[in-house]
């Protein structure tokens, strides 16, 4: 049985918090017989406002203002694992901005979706596109051992028929 498929998260002020706006959860069963709401503590928890939690399969993403950010609400993400919560990150740029950035959704074509008040201090919904992407490789010799020294690289897009060399 999937954990995640029988919780509710939601954020709350209620009384017994880390502060602000805390994220819960409830469990339920085939009934929709509801469980007393669960704190998710002080890892996802702040004094400031945690909100808006989206779980994406193993991720869990959330909104705070407590965690260290850019500026005013960043998104967030954790790893969920058998219903704890491990490896809170900020998200960076550009999915994060200087302004409040509230909700994230990833569509199913990779498409990826937040909510935002980053222009003209309105919240809107962006569509984030990913225009480049860094590459890492470690180069081996037949031995599998790692190649030294200088090396010139050629990738090619067969498509496009463009090259581009790394040094």
């Amino acid at each position: 049985v999937d954990i995640a498929a029988k919780r509710l998260y939601f954020a709350s002020d209620m009384a017994g918090g880390q502060g602000g706006y805390d994220l819960y959860y409830v469990t339920y069963d085939e009934n929709l017989k509801f469980s007393d709401p669960v704190n998710l503590g002080p890892s996802i928890n702040t004094p400031g406002h945690e909100r808006d939690p989206y779980v994406d399969g193993s991720q869990f993403y959330f909104s705070s203002n407590g965690h260290l950010g850019l500026g005013g609400q960043d998104l967030f993400v954790a790893n969920l694992r058998n219903g704890s919560f491990q490896g809170v990150r900020n998200l960076g740029m550009p999915i994060n901005s200087p302004q409040d950035d509230l909700k994230i959704f990833k569509g199913e074509d990779a498409s990826t979706y937040v909510a935002s008040n980053r222009n003209q201090g309105l919240d809107n919904v962006y569509l984030l596109q990913e225009l480049f992407k860094k590459l890492q490789a470690v180069v081996t010799g037949c031995d599998g051992e790692p190649v030294q020294g200088e090396l010139h690289v050629v990738i090619s897009d067969t498509q496009s028929k463009v090259n581009q060399s790394v040094e």
